[in-house]
């Protein structure tokens, strides 16, 4: 299942399509993530902090979720915020009573 889903064309063609790379996407990596039962929402992070520039990321779910789960959530526009001063790198994902700190202090950071 995995290795359909990560190696999938139609996928490939979609990421192209999005991120406007008129010569397709490729994988540069894959992981499983294993969230913790009960472990709270991940705190906000900037996936760039971790996987550099010009780099797509997208999660899929294997298992339906509810807000109470702390699903993904996306700031609408973020993609265009200018690089918060710590990079958006989260020293804490997991177990943060306020999972949206770092969202807000990329917000303020540029004006929102």
């Amino acid at each position: 299942l995995f290795a359909a889903v990560v190696q999938s064309e139609a996928l490939a063609a979609w990421v192209a399509d999005i991120a406007g790379w008129p010569d397709g996407a490729e994988v540069l990596q894959d992981q499983v993530w294993c969230k913790p039962p009960r472990s709270g929402p991940i705190a906000f992070h900037r996936d760039t902090a971790y996987m550099g520039e010009s780099v797509v990321t997208l999660w899929l779910t294997l298992d339906d979720l509810e807000p109470s789960l702390g699903p993904l959530e996306y700031a609408p526009g973020s993609h265009l915020w200018p690089p918060p001063p710590h990079q958006g790198y989260a020293p804490s994902l997991f177990g943060k009573k306020d999972w949206r700190l770092e969202l807000g202090k990329a917000a303020a950071s540029c004006g929102r």
